[in-house]
């Protein structure tokens, strides 16, 4: 009787072994056949969906900038609202930002700022809150030339920095990496520029026809007020030093 049960015993203890050898072999089964299935089934579906929400990444908004162009009706500076790739580092955006001045205006009212063609080499911070904004030769060579022309194009620069960042309070242009006394001749740029709220046209204020031959006011000393009345070309007692 007791060898009965002894061999009863071996014998659920043996189909046991044999259920739980039979229960791994079929998950080993299952990973080995199924999960190449699965793979390929999520590769098809990441190919005609693309990835999961879960694996995009997040796109930052666009930054809200204003440029300033030079008005296609009045000799002053304008503002024109635009959007702009916002980077990963603020020094991008203000890269971002000037290249978007260079594409020119998107809309009606404006004239370009700088010459076609011209390009952004760089844009780095410099000592004393000063940016310095590098263009190929070409923002030289290619420029019209005249006072006032000149100096609408230096302000443009100067003013889309600093109203839109902070961090900067004055902005040196280069050309070609290297210190300009001028744009194309005419505007002396022995300083660096500072924002000029006097040089822009309020949005309620009447278009002023054009001059012919009059000549452009002088740029503000570092650390002077503005002049308490818009610059125009009919003052030629303000007319910048010829270097």
């Amino acid at each position: 009787m007791k060898e009965l049960k002894e061999l009863r015993l071996k014998r659920r203890r043996r189909a046991m072994l044999w259920v739980g050898l039979w229960v791994v072999l079929g998950f080993a089964a299952a990973l080995y056949f199924f999960d190449p299935f699965t793979d390929l089934i999520q590769k098809g579906r990441r190919a005609a969906f693309g990835p999961p929400d879960g694996g995009r990444p997040a796109l930052a908004a666009p930054a809200q900038v204003v440029l300033f162009f030079p008005s296609a009706e009045a000799d002053l500076l304008a503002r024109h609202p635009a959007e702009v790739e916002q980077g990963k580092e603020p020094i991008h955006t203000v890269r971002n930002t000037l290249e978007a001045l260079l594409k020119g205006p998107q809309r009606p009212g404006y004239a370009p700022a700088a010459p076609p063609g011209a390009k952004l080499r760089t844009a780095v911070p410099g000592p004393d809150g000063t940016l310095l904004v590098d263009f190929d030769k070409s923002f030289r060579a290619s420029h019209p030339g005249g006072a006032w022309s000149e100096y609408l194009t230096a302000y443009a620069v100067a003013n889309t920095v600093l109203h839109n960042f902070k961090d900067f309070q004055r902005v040196r242009i280069l050309i070609e990496g290297q210190e300009t006394e001028t744009v194309a001749g005419a505007l002396s740029l022995n300083e660096p520029l500072r924002l000029r709220e006097d040089l822009v046209m309020r949005e309620d204020e009447a278009a002023a026809p054009v001059q012919p031959g009059a000549v452009p006011p002088a740029p503000a000393p570092a650390g002077a007020a503005p002049p308490a009345q818009s610059p125009t070309r009919e003052n030629p007692a303000q007319a910048p030093a010829k270097p």
